[in-house]
């Protein structure tokens, strides 16, 4: 594999690698998909966990903003309301979302099809330059590099993230950009690159800052010029500086992300602190990692996950030759080791793994950065196979052997994720294919064919790998039929288009069916159920009753009260009940324990309910509620509070309902907690649980609450038949969606007495540990609420006045207050929201912690609220002057360049060398 003088390329032959690099990863993820089925060539999509929950409604977002009428920074569609700009720099900022804009809406999925397939190309593509314009890298084995790259265990198995592939493939550019930097040949690229990364993703962007900076001091002290401390400190200095540059072009994305990030997205993870008992906890062990860097080994993208750092067998077989060969100095390899153990152990201890996803655990992919060690990996691989005719061939034999007797302990170990006979049939397959093909005689002939036949050979094991991970994700979580998505979406869209036309004023809507997170965003409705940015508006709604966990609310534990003051004026529920399964609430769906309103109209296999006591998403209220503290643990209480306030009285539409002692079965209550949380022990065979008989009130439904801060699962029982799940979603158990909510008993009898039991069902579904802790809860709180009462005072709101939206950053709302009355909304309070009340700045205030009010003056006023963060417009003028600079430092070295070879004496022969800067 000897590497080919510079002369001998061609300009075709340089262009023809890299359209190689581009083209052939991207056909072997194209033919893995042709035999996994993916539609046109099967029936499936590319739709698996946060990609059909999240991301397609994104890219439904995209277009309608770019294409039709909503708005890329601020949309209703999110839960009650909110910015997007962090959705934007977050997931939409890409270049190459252009995509979108061409395919129609019918067509997503094969929009994001193609877009996957072009992006994993890119990635081939940038990686084959840096490859070849890096010092030291096998340039005949371009190709192979490239594609293990674009192929790497990360991209197969987290590609679905498609908004983490732009930032891998602009990681390449931003590595050979500091390697230009530290060997003096220019700044610019490594500015644009970096600039760019934090633009389409800043959140991954972070992670690439910090390899970026382990891999600055692995390159300055391998391969730098300095070597002395103090031109060491400045160059790195010189290097900081540039950085700042990339992130003072890039305020236009940074700021908007900041401005988001600090509505409370930083707080859904848990922190560095609450994370780890111990500063040095570990994850896993050291040889549970060796699995993960062969191919076809899969663990979960859950939180439980271990890393994902498989790039292929090949650098299985370079990277110990790489560091028992002379030929690369001792302190490179000293200072690559370093890097390797640096990020093999941030994934090991607990409290770095946080530190690199921003102090804040994810939910899910758990080593979100291990790209960094396959890049850092397949780079050192190179450089040994660029060097391979000095290499002992003896070494490597002692490598495959090594590694065979690796694959002995493993199988000892039986781990569950590993097929043992195919994983380690198709290591051994490949890495024999391998070593004879490096070991293959020196004559000229054969070994001309030798780079194409190992380039073959790490295609098939890529095909291999793609196939067996993509068939793994869709046993875990499975992909969404296309023709299921597309129908469902249908005939969403025309019933929510029916409404639409009955009704044009602004209102919200929820529909009793699960298409994935945000899912009303294709269909241009407004919701309470969806993901959150705002912490204020996830606090004011589990305040109120409803469930939710961390970044996401669903519509379940509502009362009339609450959707009343929420606006929410329309619910589409799917006739076939048992066909209706929120797998992420698996609340009861039968109509005996939900609240119905009268029937509006039925259409497909969807009838739609309008809420009579729908109140606008603005009108004038008391002033009390200017002052109304929110009320954690006790929603009942809450909206009894809230209303009145509103109305500028007290009053009580939810009284409470007091139950017997409770009867325990085969539990024990133990200690309670600082909290006030009782713990319960099961102690008996028999189903564990907890009655309650209570007293009904005849037309008055009944109410239960149950507060608790702790996982757990209970199946509620209404006089012994099966009623609803309680506090955790039965599909996703574990750290998931905390059901914590109202839950509407129905109405019973006056004068009748009903049981209600909680049954501790963990252990049912297989969850042993969470079974033994028990249950934690506070005590049950059970209400019954006057609908007469309520529906008599609930009019007295919501009068003279109209509400109009002219886009989701402008609203005219006209209307007349008495005295003492201010504007309530209901939209989340953000310092973005400018208010002009009869064409007069006035203040905006905030209420209940959480919500939008304006200040109003006695008469008729026209109110206009617009969205205008300051964060935009401010990051837009920094971005537009760091270009400025950049372009001025740029012309500034182009000209100190003209003037030192004009002064270079007449026939040296010396270039000049590429100005740094300033």
């Amino acid at each position: 594999m000897e590497e080919a003088a510079p002369g001998n390329k061609t300009a075709w032959g340089t262009w023809g690698e890299y359209g190689g690099a581009f083209c052939l990863p991207a056909l072997i993820l194209f033919l893995v998909y042709i035999v996994f089925g993916i539609y046109p060539f099967g029936g499936r999509t590319l739709l698996l966990t946060d990609m059909f929950s999240y991301y397609v409604n994104y890219y439904h977002h995209f277009r309608e903003a770019v294409l039709g009428d909503q708005n890329l920074f601020y949309s209703f569609a999110q839960t009650l309301g909110g910015e997007s700009m962090g959705l934007l720099f977050g997931n939409l900022a890409s270049p190459l979302n252009v995509v979108f804009l061409l395919f129609p809406a019918a067509m997503i999925t094969e929009a994001i099809f193609t877009l996957t397939l072009l992006k994993v190309g890119f990635c081939g593509l940038t990686m084959a330059v840096y490859l070849k314009k890096s010092p030291g890298t096998g340039r005949e084995t371009t190709l192979i590099f490239a594609s293990l790259y674009a192929l790497m265990g990360y991209v197969v198995a987290y590609g679905f993230n498609l908004m983490w592939l732009d930032v891998l493939i602009l990681l390449p550019l931003v590595v050979l950009g500091t390697e230009r930097l530290i060997r003096g040949r220019g700044w610019q690229l490594f500015v644009l690159a970096l600039a760019l990364t934090i633009v389409v993703n800043y959140y991954l962007a972070y992670m690439v800052a910090i390899f970026t900076f382990l891999y600055y001091l692995y390159y300055a002290l391998s391969f730098g010029p300095d070597r002395n401390l103090t031109a060491f400190v400045v160059r790195f200095a010189r290097f900081l500086a540039w950085a700042a540059l990339a992130a003072l072009c890039a305020a236009g994305a940074i700021l908007p992300a900041l401005y988001s990030l600090s509505l409370g997205k930083l707080n859904f993870g848990a922190t560095a602190v609450e994370s780890t008992q111990l500063f040095f906890d570990t994850r896993f062990s050291a040889l549970d990692f060796i699995p993960q860097l062969l191919p076809t080994v899969y663990t979960t993208v859950r939180s439980a996950g271990l890393p994902v750092v498989y790039c292929g067998l090949l650098p299985l077989l370079l990277l110990p030759l790489y560091f028992l060969h002379d030929r690369f100095p001792l302190r490179e390899r000293i200072a690559a080791a370093g890097v390797l153990l640096a990020l093999f152990f941030s994934m090991q201890i607990d409290f770095l793994n946080t530190i690199w996803h921003g102090l804040s655990q994810p939910a899910w992919f758990s080593y979100r950065y291990s790209f960094g060690f396959s890049f850092f990996a397949l780079g050192l691989s190179a450089r040994t196979l660029g060097a391979w005719p000095l290499m002992p061939r003896r070494r490597l034999l002692a490598v495959l052997v090594f590694w065979l007797a690796v694959f002995v302990l493993l199988d000892k170990f039986d781990y569950a994720y590993i097929n043992n006979t195919d994983t380690f049939t198709w290591c051994v397959i490949f890495f024999l294919a391998y070593v004879f093909i490096l070991t293959a005689p020196a004559r000229p002939a054969p070994r001309r064919f030798l780079p194409a036949l190992l380039c073959a050979a790490v295609a098939l094991e890529l095909f291999v790998n793609g196939l067996s991970i993509t068939r793994a994700l869709d046993e875990e979580f499975t992909y969404v039929d296309r023709s299921q998505y597309y129908s469902v979406l249908a005939e969403l869209q025309a019933v929510t288009t029916e409404i639409k036309e009955r009704d044009r004023d602004l209102y919200r809507t929820e529909i009793k069916y699960f298409q994935g997170n945000l899912f009303q965003l294709p269909l241009g409705t407004y919701s309470l159920s969806g993901h959150i940015y705002s912490a204020a508006a996830n606090t004011l709604l589990r305040s109120l009753g409803f469930s939710g966990y961390r970044y996401a609310a669903r519509y379940n534990g509502q009362t009339p009260l609450s959707d009343a003051l929420l606006g929410l004026k329309y619910i589409v529920r799917r006739n076939d009940e048992s066909s209706e399964v929120d797998v992420l609430a698996l609340a009861g769906t039968s109509a005996k324990n939900e609240y119905q309103y009268e029937q509006l109209f039925s259409q497909g296999e969807y009838t739609v309910y309008e809420n009579p006591y729908a109140l606008p998403l603005a009108f004038p209220a008391a002033e009390p509620i200017l002052t109304l503290p929110l009320r954690r643990d006790a929603p009942f209480i809450f909206q009894n509070e809230v209303l009145g306030a509103l109305l500028g009285k007290s009053a009580e539409y939810f009284t409470p309902a007091v139950a017997a002692e409770p009867v325990y079965t085969a539990v024990t209550q133990g200690f309670d907690d600082a909290k006030g949380h009782k713990h319960f022990l099961v102690t008996g065979e028999e189903p564990p649980s907890i009655s309650y008989t209570l007293t009904g009130r005849g037309d008055d439904r009944m109410y239960m609450y149950i507060p608790s801060d702790y996982v757990n699962l209970l199946s509620v029982y209404v006089e012994g038949e099966f009623y609803a799940y309680y506090m955790e979603s039965l599909v996703v158990p574990i750290n998931s969606y905390q059901h914590v909510r109202i839950l509407d008993m129905g109405a019973h009898p006056a004068g009748e007495e009903f049981t209600v039991e909680l049954r501790l069902t963990a252990a049912d579904f297989g969850l042993q540990e969470l079974a033994q802790a028990g249950l934690y809860m506070k005590d049950p709180q059970f209400y019954s609420f006057d609908l007469a009462k309520f529906a008599a005072d609930i009019t007295l709101l919501g009068q003279d006045v109209t509400v109009r939206k002219e886009r989701d950053t402008r609203l005219i709302i006209n209307t007349t207050a008495r005295e003492d009355q201010v504007l309530f909304t209901t939209i989340p309070y953000e310092p973005g929201w400018l208010a002009y009340v009869d064409d007069v700045r006035t203040e905006t205030v905030k209420v209940v912690d959480s919500l939008l009010a304006v200040p109003l003056t006695p008469g008729e006023h026209e109110v206009r609220l617009e969205f205008r963060p300051w964060q935009l417009p401010v990051g837009l003028a920094l971005s537009a002057g760091g270009v400025a600079l950049f372009i001025g430092l740029s012309l500034a070295g182009v000209r100190r360049a003209r003037r030192a070879k004009q002064a270079a004496p007449a026939g040296s022969g010396e270039p000049a060398a590429e100005a740094e800067g300033a």
